[in-house]
């Protein structure tokens, strides 16, 4: 985290009449101060609390003297964050701040120079903990706030830009960094510092656009500049002294002054500075990289030599800081094929991450993967996926770690994006450069599994701790959540509906998203906590319960280690010590869980070929579809992107295969959806067409398929829209008459398949809501399907959903909710019922394509799904629902013991598409609110068509005690060979995802 941000500000924000232009020996004595803070408070793990006790009783005695808007009270709150920071105690962090946030605006009021400070504070911890939505809101809350010649507005900006720049939002970060500059040379003056670091800044944004030209001007001129201040840096050399200016300048108290300071954390002390000053590391990296992008090659090592140099003479060979760049001229000669001299630079990084940062520290999986790279472009088959092998180990202990403190969907999706690179290699690996080398097949399909449906498998278990069993002081905040949820999704409702966009809309919603994300922050503070509360942690005994809590915390712990590096316990030798401590807790405690809980084995289990292959029967294969993009080694690109498949059964090897490049096959799709879609499309165009998609897919995959029969399916990107059962085989057969498809997300939801809980209801049956009908509509349109005019309010009533719910509740002895009875507020009370069922109207209102961007306003696909219920026209209702249930909702409910969710809808299996993570929609809130399994719809179907399909659907289902899927295989065969249906539009648009097995009730 930017803490030395805060510091800067600090000095200014209580200093007013103070000189506000630094001088640099002034600016690098205050960085020195920060880091021998750190180091002194910090130097001993086992001193925490010792210092903690220090600072609270420092702060009593401040606000007693001082008051609580006073520089010195600043100061400490300022020292207890970096304290609760390195320990990764971020929630105390986030109380603390926000606390003394509210008291500052009631007292000093919203733009008091400490009330602002606190907003910027916060927002910087949410950007530490990569929250980047929350971050932003109150970035841009903090510049609202100041004046335009307020002290510190160049640092909050800069701060917002390099944000956007960490979200790849180039021209915000760009517009931001422009405005620095201008602002900076005005108030600091053209050789300040700050002003050469807002230069270096934009040229790195540059580089990252390869906008090379304004890149390389640009750091022209900072090392211009950069040049001219080396014999000031000479001058200043012999008037710092580490311990009287640190002193000096941070008031370090007492008991921190006892110790002994020491200038080793920041660098060594008595050397020359100019060339050696370790911010024109920075600079020099920057036009190295520039240089790298243009291939002058010379010049570039001339640079990465230049950075060695200095850091050699500042921190030493064998510092942690000589890693990156280590690997940034390994990377050079790499690119030149002096691969000896890259290999050497290479094992001279890993050798110092491992002795320096530990065995399983993500920098460790950067380095094996570049030697990885290494050893492909000189054809060492077993050395490139042995390093591969290792660092993608180390990622997937990073990952299953990190997703589950990586709070809300977006930042959890955002980061697990970084690492389909090394997935994708792992692919080009074994398809492109060693197709017939078994190990590395297995390795690409074991790294597709378990990342895979990553997201929403770990959003999905956060979902499902909101849910568990909470304590009775919480289900008032719980109940408060939902309900917020409601507000939010009837907001983006009403957009869909009216368009409405105004300031104030727009205001209400980043009001009400701040709210929903603070209960649940608050949610997951106050139950331990909440994590307690789970299914896996009450299925424990006693004692068990304490372990489970034990070793979330020490996850916990080694997750927030790794993030701050050893800076938190301040030596190398000491931060080994603790992760190495805690790794061997965590273990010893999950191998006595495993012992004693076989649960807690169940659920723990790590995603493995051999794993998912017990799962599988013999008349069961595995299909495992990815996009991924092959990279090309040399040039150090990717190319583009191509559909690869693996094949998994029950025994023997997976086998992998090339299916093209992407965009092919994607246009067949689109133009076979678009058939399937029309009754007018005449059943020879859909076979042509479905023909040749099949000879791009499914053909190459039959013949590895032998005489099995049950195909478990997981696409990828836009081949989650069709039925695969609608493709066409050499005898001009649909698939369907061969195949019956089950639909996953990914294989590795065969693990989760694996977890069944009870039913807490009797089946739910919905029918035909009540919103207004017009039965002059029946009669004009005796075809009408199930499906809305979102913006022209066009409910046509739907007579045969009634007699479908009806049909079906008789089924399952229970009572059918139909008209106005249908409601909203019905399926929000539902807990866990054996049975879902619901025929309505249902819409979609986006064409599919990659999911939005879901940090912006309407953009979010979970809005744009939706179920209609009673009352959804009605102005004059008095629920405050507003009859239009959005796969956002459905995503809170509770189905975790629910068998089966049917929704007898239009569209209710389409949605945004995420490549490697599913459909955003309804099919993903049914996975959320953990339904066992779910029947969806891939287009606007028939009405009287989707009545037959489910009364056929039930009656295989519930009467003859046959599979999910095979009940639905076969009530669709019944419709193929019926001349009046026989058209895929009438029997293929619904799919059986998740549990295909036959349901298990009374």
């Amino acid at each position: 985290m930017r803490w030395w941000r805060l510091l800067f500000n600090l000095d200014t924000l209580f200093a007013p009449r103070r000189r506000l232009l630094f001088n640099l020996a002034t600016l690098f004595a205050l960085i020195l101060g920060i880091y021998i803070l750190i180091s002194l408070i910090l130097a001993h793990p086992k001193k925490y609390n010792e210092a903690e006790q220090v600072l609270n009783s420092q702060l009593d005695k401040a606000m007693e003297r001082c008051g609580k808007g006073s520089e010195k009270v600043a100061q400490i709150l300022n020292k207890l964050l970096l304290l609760y920071d390195f320990q990764g105690r971020y929630d105390e962090a986030k109380i603390l701040i926000t606390e003394w946030l509210k008291q500052a605006e009631n007292k000093l009021g919203d733009s008091h120079p400490t009330t602002v400070y606190f907003i910027n504070a916060l927002a910087l911890l949410y950007e530490s903990q990569e929250q980047y939505k929350e971050a932003e809101e109150y970035l841009n809350l903090t510049l609202q706030r100041v004046s335009e010649n307020y002290p510190n507005k160049i640092e909050y900006s800069e701060n917002l830009a390099t944000l956007y720049l960490k979200q790849g939002k180039y021209q915000k970060a760009e517009n931001i960094f422009i405005s620095v500059i201008e602002q900076s040379k005005a108030t600091f003056g053209d050789e300040h510092p700050k002003t050469i670091q807002s230069l270096n800044n934009l040229a790195n944004l540059y580089i990252k656009q390869d906008k090379r030209q304004k890149a390389e001007d640009i750091l022209r001129t900072v090392l211009e500049k950069t040049n001219k201040l080396e014999d000031e840096l000479w001058g200043y050399q012999n008037s710092i002294n580490s311990y009287s200016i640190s002193k000096e300048l941070t008031s370090i108290d007492d008991y921190v002054c006892e110790k002994k300071i020491v200038f080793e954390s920041f660098g060594k002390s008595n050397r020359g500075l100019g060339e050696k000053y370790e911010n024109l590391v920075a600079y020099f990296n920057s036009f190295a990289s520039l240089y790298k992008l243009q291939e002058k090659n010379q010049e570039a090592e001339k640079l990465y030599r230049k950075v060695l140099n200095i850091l050699e003479n500042t921190v030493g060979k064998k510092h942690h800081r000589m890693i990156e760049p280590l690997n940034n001229l390994a990377s050079l000669y790499q690119f030149q094929k002096k691969y000896q001299q890259a290999e050497e630079l290479h094992l001279q990084a890993e050798k110092i991450i491992r002795k320096e940062l530990g065995e399983h520290h993500p920098q460790l999986a950067n380095s094996l993967n570049n030697l990885a790279l290494l050893y492909l472009a000189q054809n060492q088959e077993a050395l490139a996926i042995q390093n591969l092998q290792e660092a993608l180990e180390i990622e997937e202990k990073n990952l299953e770690r990190d997703l589950t403190n990586v709070s809300g969907e977006y930042e959890q999706t955002t980061y697990a994006r970084k690492l389909w690179s090394s997935g994708y290699n792992t692919i080009s690996f074994h398809l492109n450069f060693f197709p017939e080398n078994q190990d590395a097949a297995d390795l690409a399909l074991e790294t597709i599994l378990r990342r895979k449906g990553r997201v929403l498998d770990a959003t999905a278990k956060r979902f499902d701790l909101l849910r568990s069993s909470l304590p009775v002081h919480l289900k008032e905040k719980f109940n408060d959540w939902q309900s917020k949820r409601t507000q939010f999704s009837n907001l983006h409702h009403r957009n869909a509906l009216e368009g409405e966009k105004s300031e104030n809309h727009l205001q209400e919603i980043e009001a009400l998203k701040r709210e929903i994300k603070d209960l649940e922050n608050e949610l997951a503070r106050q139950s331990s906590q909440f994590r307690k509360f789970n299914r896996l942690r009450n299925s424990l005994g006693g004692d068990q319960k304490k372990q489970f809590d034990n070793l979330n915390s020490k996850k916990s712990q080694l997750a927030n280690l790794y993030k701050r590096g050893f800076i938190a316990t301040g030596t190398s030798a000491g931060y080994l010590q603790e992760v190495q401590s805690l790794e061997n807790e965590i273990t010893r405690l999950e191998e006595e869980l495993v012992s004693q809980s076989e649960q807690f084995r169940q659920e723990s289990q790590s995603i493995s070929i051999e794993n998912i292959q017990q799962l599988l029967t013999n008349d069961t294969s595995l299909i495992e579809i990815v996009r991924y993009f092959p990279y090309d080694f040399e040039k150090e690109q990717q190319l583009e992107p191509r559909y690869a498949v693996y094949i998994l059964n029950q025994k023997g090897n997976p086998i992998g295969i090339d299916l093209g490049v992407t965009k092919d096959i994607d246009v067949l799709v689109e133009e076979h959806w678009t058939n399937l879609r029309s009754r007018q499309t005449s059943q020879e165009q859909i076979k042509e067409l479905a023909r040749k998609l099949d000879a791009k897919i499914m053909a190459p995959i039959r013949q590895h398929l032998g005489k099995r029969e049950h195909i478990l399916i997981a696409p990828d990107s836009i081949l989650n829209l069709i039925p695969f059962e609608t493709l066409v085989d050499e005898k001009n057969e649909y698939l369907i008459e061969d195949y019956r498809f089950t639909y996953l997300t990914s294989g590795g939801d065969l693990l989760r398949l694996q977890n069944t809980f009870p039913s807490k209801q009797n089946p739910l049956v919905l029918g035909d809501p009540y919103t207004k009908k017009n039965p002059s509509l029946v009669a004009i349109d005796p075809s009408r399907t199930r499906t809305v005019n979102v913006r022209e309010y066009d409910f046509i009533p739907i007579p045969e959903a009634a007699e479908e719910a009806r049909f079906i509740a008789e089924k399952l002895d229970v009572e059918a909710i139909i008209g106005d009875k249908a409601s909203e507020e019905i399926v929000k009370q539902v807990n866990s019922p054996e049975i879902l069922h619901i025929a309505s109207h249902g819409w979609f209102t986006d064409a599919p394509q990659e999911t939005l961007d879901q940090s912006e306003p309407f953009q979010n696909p979970m809005f744009s799904s939706a179920l209609v219920l009673a009352g959804a026209q009605l102005e004059d209702k008095e629920s405050q629902e507003d009859g239009f249930l959005t796969a956002y909702e459905i995503a809170s409910l509770d189905l975790s013991g629910t068998k089966l969710v049917v929704l007898s809808a239009c569209d209710t299996g389409i949605g945004g598409l995420s490549a490697g993570d599913g459909i955003y929609g309804l099919r993903r809130a049914l996975v959320l609110a953990s339904a066992e399994s779910q029947v969806i719809s891939l287009w606007r179907v028939s009405d009287k068509g989707t009545k037959k399909l489910m009364e056929k659907y039930y009656t295989h289902l519930l009467d003859h005690k046959e599979g999910r899927s095979e009940s639905l295989r076969k009530a669709q065969l019944e419709m193929l060979n019926n001349e009046d249906t026989s058209h895929p539009y009438y029997w293929g648009a619904f799919i059986n995802s998740g549990n295909w097995k036959p349901l298990d009730i009374d």
